[in-house]
Formats: C-alpha cells, structure tokens, sequence
C-alpha cells in the first residue's frame, strides 16, 4: 500500500482510504447477500489454475513495478484489468464503474 500512496502524495491519504474501504465493503457485501456470486467466489478460489495465475500476476506485478514509471503504469493498468475481468465474471457492473473511476481520479490515468 506505501507504493500506492507515493502515487496519489496530492491527495488526503483518509479520503484515499476511505473511498476504497467503502468501495471494498459495499462490493463484499454484494457478493455476500447474493448467493449465486458467493459461489462464483467459492469456485474460483477452488481452481487451482485460477489461483495460479492469480500467483503469477501478483509476482510479475510486483517484480515490474520496480522497474520505473514506464512499467508502473503498465502495471497498474493491468492490474484494473484483471480487476475489472473478475468483477466481470461475478456480474459486479456498479463495482467496476467505481473502480475505474476511484483509480482515474486517485492516480490521476
């Protein structure tokens, strides 16, 4: 998380936080009352491919972001990407408005 917040220095770090736990806890909450996306959760952390992707993407985002600006927006581009395909697939369409639109603002893309 201090790697984000060396991106968004112009902005209260509260509001920051903020918006993305009420971002986090209304999308859990969404998943939670409704069962059918409760198990679309429960099966994709039951497949191991998906779990290994999810592995590699998180070792070759971390290792790629060190390598400078170029790198770091391409990063981060690609990890809404995949944010944005999982939010798909559990049928979150208001999610992925608020999280394009949280990670525009805040990182200013």
């Amino acid at each position: 998380m201090f790697i984000i917040m060396n991106l968004v220095e112009d902005i209260p770090t509260h509001m920051f936080y903020i918006s993305f736990l009420l971002l986090t806890v209304g999308t859990v909450a969404l998943i939670i009352i409704r069962e059918k996306k409760t198990q679309l959760v429960i099966n994709m952390y039951n497949d191991k491919l998906f779990l290994l992707n999810l592995v590699g993407i998180a070792v070759f985002s971390m290792y790629n972001y060190t390598k400078g600006a170029t790198n770091q927006k391409a990063t981060l581009d690609a990890i809404l990407g995949f944010i944005v395909a999982v939010f798909s697939h559990l049928d979150l369409k208001s999610s992925i408005f608020w999280v394009i639109w949280l990670v525009s603002y805040y990182f200013n893309t």
